[in-house]
């Protein structure tokens, strides 16, 4: 048996290599990677460099014996209509992150589903071509998609 915990919330205190230490010496075996901190402009993964950045945390987690069994895509919460900037960045980021699961050397990211409050209709459109897209990115880095809900339709952060 192998266990597990995801990054978030040491790293933002501790930066990101700090808390694979932390982790490692505390008895995991692996790190479920956070990039839900895509939605800030200066996060390493959104810089030109983020598959290097995300390989060198992987090299820093062999270092440690622990590795990244999967991890947690940025989460899209919603669809804004009309807002294609905010649509766009959105989804460039899911697909950067995918590609960074790959650098990091886990198989899994898991992909939250895009909300469309008071719209089913829309809102399953929505996922379907979401996830066909994003299909796409994940057979080329050999990653798989886990879908996790987040049980509501009007979650906000």
């Amino acid at each position: 048996m192998l266990i597990s915990t995801q990054n978030d919330a040491l790293s933002k205190v501790f930066g990101d290599e700090k808390t694979i230490q932390i982790l490692a010496d505390n008895g995991f075996d692996c790190i479920d990677f956070c990039m839900l901190r895509m939605t800030e402009p200066s996060f390493p993964l959104n810089q030109s460099g983020y598959l290097d950045y995300a390989k060198h945390l992987r090299a820093v987690a062999k270092d440690c014996n622990v590795f990244f069994n999967q991890s947690h895509a940025p989460l899209p919460l919603r669809y804004e209509e009309g807002n294609a900037e905010y649509n766009s960045f959105i989804m460039d980021a899911i697909e950067r992150s995918i590609e960074a699961t790959a650098a990091l050397g886990a198989e899994i990211c898991i992909v939250h589903p895009i909300t469309v409050s008071g719209n089913e209709k829309r809102q399953l459109e929505l996922n379907f071509d979401y996830y066909r897209r994003l299909e796409k990115t994940a057979r080329k880095c050999g990653v798989k998609i886990a879908l996790e809900n987040l049980g509501r339709a009007d979650y906000k952060d």
